[in-house]
């Protein structure tokens, strides 16, 4: 048998062959550049995030672990060069600090800059680093919203003598049950598009479940299929233990409403009128802070905006 020793010349490949260069959103761009960029020199730096890890699993962001990582260093580092780049020509052109010559190149003092650079890299990094837990908080508080109305859904769905997986797929047709309708379609995803047969899926599912009772529901659902109990019981103790739940939950919320609403009648209205019945009386008197127009306009707004934000707040964190 004779063998070619010479080289292949590669085939041409016509333009209509070609496949066509992905188009990338302004968003997408500093995910794909950090990503080609860092993914090969951040592997190994992966076992050291474990508790990123499992926040990312979680939260479930819709990006790949390497490439959240990637990103969090690339905009670490960049937040550094380009604030050390801003401040050190603030402060050698406009503050006129002092200089040194290297290799006869003028740099400028560069420990304001460096502080300054210093500061926005670590808060750029605290900040990429925690938000799958604000991801976390915000699928947790959606699934628990909607957990009653979905369990009660599946067992009037078992009771009618739809198997597991129906119910799942069946459940991801239903939107208006909004988290665990997105919940039910990850299932869904890793069966038809991963490959995952039904209990992989919930595994899964498990997994990145962020909130307690739903993580109780899904293991109660692994478990009954491995022993063939009745689901439709099962689904139906769930649902009058959620309705429980849920009706102490809204009680305790109703608790904290009205301990709030008197709270906030008492320092968002009252306070600002017996402020500016004290102010007056004493901008009648010679001398003091409380005589300046400054210190009123501060308090009107400043501390009264600030005031009213952190109620906002602490009414959406129920």
């Amino acid at each position: 048998m004779r063998f070619f020793k010479g080289k292949v010349k590669p085939r041409d490949v016509s333009r209509a062959e070609r496949l066509p260069e992905p188009t990338l959103s302004t968003l997408e761009r500093p995910w794909y550049a950090s990503y080609g960029f860092l993914a090969s020199r951040v592997e190994h730096l992966l076992p050291r995030f474990k508790w990123l890890k499992s926040s990312f699993v979680k939260g479930n962001p819709p990006v790949d672990f390497t490439a959240y990582v990637s990103f969090l260093f690339f905009a670490t580092g960049l937040s550094f060069i380009v604030v050390l780049a801003v401040s050190s020509g603030v402060s050698l052109f406009i503050l006129r600090a002092p200089t040194i010559r290297l290799l006869g190149v003028v740099f400028p003092f560069l420990t304001f800059p460096l502080l300054v650079a210093l500061l926005t890299a670590t808060l750029t990094f605290g900040s990429i680093y925690s938000y799958p837990t604000i991801l976390i908080r915000g699928r947790k508080r959606k699934i628990e919203d909607s957990l009653l109305y979905a369990v009660s859904y599946m067992s009037i769905l078992s009771t009618a003598g739809l198997s597991p997986e129906r119910i799942f797929r069946s459940l991801a047709t239903k939107p208006e049950i909004r988290g665990v309708y997105e919940e039910a379609r990850l299932i869904v995803r890793d069966i038809d598009l991963l490959g995952y047969d039904f209990l992989s899926a919930l595994q899964n599912a498990l997994e990145r479940a962020p909130s307690k009772l739903y993580s109780e529901v899904l293991e109660g659902f692994i478990s009954l299929i491995y022993s063939g109990g009745d689901l439709a019981e099962y689904l139906k103790t769930r649902t009058e233990e959620l309705t429980r739940i849920e009706g102490d939950r809204i009680r305790a919320f109703i608790g904290r409403l009205a301990m709030l609403s008197e709270v906030a009648v008492t320092i968002v209205a009252v306070f600002p009128l017996i402020f500016l019945v004290i102010f007056s009386m004493v901008s009648l008197l010679p001398g003091g802070f409380l005589a300046d127009p400054l210190f009123i306009y501060m308090v009107v707004y400043f501390i009264l905006p600030v005031i009213s934000v952190m109620f906002l707040i602490l009414l959406r964190s129920r």
